[in-house]
């Protein structure tokens, strides 16, 4: 009503009148409504994540997407919201993460005659393709290499 009757008030308190102006407006995203569906999100996030770590659905890349899926939920509603933005990221997994970690499982799956494999024959049986292959080749010998290493240690 205000900006009906007097346009422009509402820039000039903001402008000038921060402090004032803040004390008396309710933001839309403060209200209780949806501070509800804020929590709604978080807790779906939270059991999705717990649901793919505890039933070891672990066989794709954990992304904003594969979340969303387990969830129920849209990309848009995890990448949206600022909290579980930031609570994500640390559990997100990056390409480079996804391939070791699909190395190093098919590496200690592999019978002990069959660790001398080529990198490249390892890949192949981790289903990567190969422009991946040449485009990641210096990491995934780094991970073979690794994993051999550790290996003779142990």
């Amino acid at each position: 009503m205000l900006q009906i009757k007097v346009p422009g008030a509402y820039e000039y308190l903001f402008q000038y009148h921060y402090e004032w102006f803040r004390e008396h407006t309710v933001y839309q995203n403060e209200t209780s409504q949806y501070r509800q569906k804020r929590e709604e999100l978080l807790r779906k996030t939270t059991n999705a994540v717990e649901r793919i770590m505890k039933n070891n659905l672990l066989n794709r890349q954990i992304t904003f997407g594969y979340i969303a899926e387990v969830a129920g939920l849209t990309r848009g509603n995890l990448k949206g919201n600022r909290f579980i933005r930031t609570y994500l990221e640390v559990i997100i997994e990056s390409k480079e993460s996804w391939y070791k970690r699909r190395i190093t499982s098919i590496y200690h799956d592999l019978p002990p005659e069959s660790k001398q494999l080529s990198v490249r024959e390892i890949c192949r049986m981790a289903s990567i393709g190969l422009k991946t292959y040449n485009k990641y080749r210096d990491f995934f010998e780094e991970v073979i290499a690794e994993l051999k290493i550790k290996e003779t240690i142990t």
